[in-house]
């Protein structure tokens, strides 16, 4: 017999039984995508909260030229670590890159640790 026509596969509602499980699934797969999402977002601001904050307390203790560079290199790494993270996503994954920028992230957390 020839295969079913799109029409003849719909049920009552006009819609794909099968396209209808896959919608319900897609939605459950983007709520929990996005749970994790907020959850990161949140984790991230509070990590960025307290590196700043370390940041800005290791440059008002240094000479008052060094100042002005210092926020500058801060700056261009706030501009810099994006595009990076982008291309690392971009060419490998987003996990590799999430990895890449935990990696930086404990290694920065241990350089801060040993500062003398």
């Amino acid at each position: 017999s020839p295969p079913a026509t799109p029409t003849q596969l719909h049920n009552h509602t006009g819609r794909h039984p099968v396209a209808a499980e896959e919608d319900r699934e897609w939605e459950w797969s983007t709520l929990r995508r996005s749970w994790y999402v907020a959850v990161g977002a949140f984790s991230f601001g509070v990590a960025d909260c307290f590196g700043s904050g370390l940041l800005i307390a290791l440059v008002a203790e240094c000479p008052r030229p060094l100042v002005g560079p210092l926020q500058m290199l801060q700056d261009v790494g706030q501009v810099v670590g994006p595009v990076v993270a982008g291309v690392v996503a971009h060419v490998a994954s987003t996990r590799v890159a999430c990895l890449c920028m935990a990696a930086l992230a404990v290694a920065m957390a241990v350089w801060a640790v040993t500062l003398p």
